[in-house]
C-alpha cells in the first residue's frame, strides 16, 4: 500500500464520504459475520422446539429479527458499495486529469518513445484497474477481514460456551492454509498482469495509427498487412488475458476446497462430540463465513498485484521530469512589435540534433521557412 500513499491526495476532498462508507460497511460485516450465525442458533431452535409454547406476539417477534438483520445488512451493503463507487469515479476523474494535465506538459521528444494507442491505453484503462485497487479493493480490506473477525469471535465464544475448544481450533485450523495458494497466485497474476496491460498498449498502438492513416493504407493497397497485423496482437492480447484468468480463477476452487476440509473436520468432530444439529449447523455456517472472506481477499490481492502492473506504466509518465519550462526571469505580457528574435538557439530529438546555436531576426510582416 505504500506506493500508493502518493495518490491518497486525490480521496482528500472526498473522506468524510468515503469513510462513511467504510462504516456502512462494517456494519454489513457485522451483520454477516456475527449476526446471522447467532439468528441460526437462537431463532430457529426458539421457533421449531415442540416444548415451547410461543404467544402469537413473541413468534411475530422471532419471525422479525430475521428481516430486520437481513435489512439492515442490505441497507449498510447498499450505502457502503455507492459511496465507494462514487468516489471512486471522482478519484479515476481526478487521476486522469493530472496524467493528461502531465502529459501537455512534456517536451516533444518523450512523444518519440511511444505509440499514441499506448498512451492513450495508460490514460485510460491503466487507470481504471487503479481506481478499483484504491477504492474497492481497500473498502474490501475492511470489509471482509471484519467479517472474518466477527465470524471467529463467534465461534471462539461457541467454543467457550459449549466446551468444544478443540473441536473449534481443530475446524479453524485449515483458514490458514488458504494464505499458501492467495501468496503463490498473486506473484503468478503480477508478472501476467503486465504482459498483458503492455499487450493492449500495443493493440491500442496498432489500431490508432491504422485509423489515422485510413488514406495512406488505401492508396499503398495496405489493407491485407494492417489486417494481418492486428491478428497478431490480438492474438498475443488473448493468450495474455488467458494466462492471467488461469491464474486468477483457480484461487476459489482451491480456497473452497480447502474449506471443504475444515467442514469435514467439524463434521467428524461434531458427530463425536454430539454437539446439537442448531449449534452445528451455525458453526458451518460462521466457517463459512470464515473462508469467504478469505477468498475474497485473495482475489483483492491478486487486483493489487494487477494494479501494480498498470501503475508501473502510469508512473513511467508521471515521473518523466518536464525538461521546457519558463526561467525564473522570464518575460512576462508586453507590447509585442512583431519583430522575432532567436540567439543561440538549439534544438534536438533526443540525441540527434537538428538545430546549432541559430541567430536570426525576423522582421514584422514577414514569413520564414526553416527546412
Amino acid at each position: 500500500m505504500n506506493r500508493y500513499q502518493r495518490y491518497f491526495p486525490f480521496l482528500k476532498p472526498y473522506r468524510n464520504i468515503y469513510f462513511g462508507g467504510i462504516f456502512a460497511g462494517l456494519v454489513y460485516s457485522i451483520c454477516t459475520g456475527f449476526g446471522l450465525p447467532t439468528m441460526m442458533q437462537a431463532v430457529f431452535p426458539a421457533v421449531f422446539n415442540p416444548d415451547s409454547e410461543l404467544s402469537s406476539l413473541q413468534l411475530i417477534g422471532y419471525a422479525s429479527l430475521l428481516p430486520a438483520v437481513f435489512l439492515l445488512r442490505g441497507i449498510s451493503g447498499y450505502l457502503n458499495q455507492m459511496v465507494i463507487n462514487f468516489v471512486g469515479l471522482q478519484f479515476m476523474r481526478q487521476m486522469r486529469e493530472a496524467l493528461f494535465e502531465h502529459l501537455q506538459r512534456l517536451q516533444l521528444g518523450f512523444f518519440g518513445k511511444y505509440r499514441s494507442g499506448e498512451l492513450h491505453a495508460r490514460l485510460t484503462q491503466d487507470t481504471q484497474l487503479v481506481q478499483t485497487v484504491i477504492t474497492e479493493s481497500a473498502n474490501d480490506l475492511v470489509r471482509q477481514p471484519a467479517i472474518l473477525i466477527g465470524a471467529f469471535s463467534w465461534l471462539i465464544y461457541q467454543a467457550f460456551d459449549n466446551q468444544m475448544v478443540l473441536f473449534i481450533l481443530l475446524a479453524c485450523l485449515t483458514v490458514p492454509l488458504c494464505v499458501l495458494p492467495v501468496r503463490f497466485i498473486g506473484r503468478k497474476v503480477l508478472a501476467k498482469a503486465k504482459r498483458q496491460q503492455d499487450q493492449f498498449g500495443d493493440l491500442s498502438g496498432t489500431v490508432s495509427e491504422n485509423l489515422s492513416a485510413s488514406r495512406e493504407v488505401r492508396a499503398y493497397n495496405l489493407e491485407e498487412r494492417a489486417i494481418s497485423g492486428f491478428r497478431d496482437r490480438m492474438l498475443s492480447l488473448v493468450q495474455a488475458q488467458f494466462r492471467v484468468l488461469v491464474y486468477h480463477r483457480v484461487l476459489s476452487p482451491l480456497i473452497e476446497f480447502i474449506s471443504a476440509i475444515g467442514v469435514g473436520l467439524a463434521l467428524y468432530f461434531a458427530a463425536r462430540g454430539e454437539v446439537p444439529l442448531e449449534t452445528f449447523l451455525a458453526m458451518i455456517g460462521a466457517l463459512y463465513f470464515s473462508y469467504d472472506p478469505i477468498k475474497k481477499l485473495g482475489l483483492v490481492h491478486n487486483n493489487f498485484q494487477k494494479a501494480n502492473g498498470a501503475l508501473d506504466r502510469i508512473e513511467e509518465i508521471l515521473d518523466t521530469r518536464i525538461e521546457i519550462t519558463d526561467q525564473d526571469d522570464a518575460i512576462g505580457d508586453f507590447n509585442a512589435r512583431g519583430q522575432v528574435s532567436f540567439k543561440n538557439v538549439s534544438f534536438s530529438y533526443e540525441d540527434q540534433a537538428v538545430l546549432s546555436e541559430i541567430n536570426a531576426e525576423i522582421q514584422a510582416a514577414t514569413r520564414v521557412a526553416i527546412v
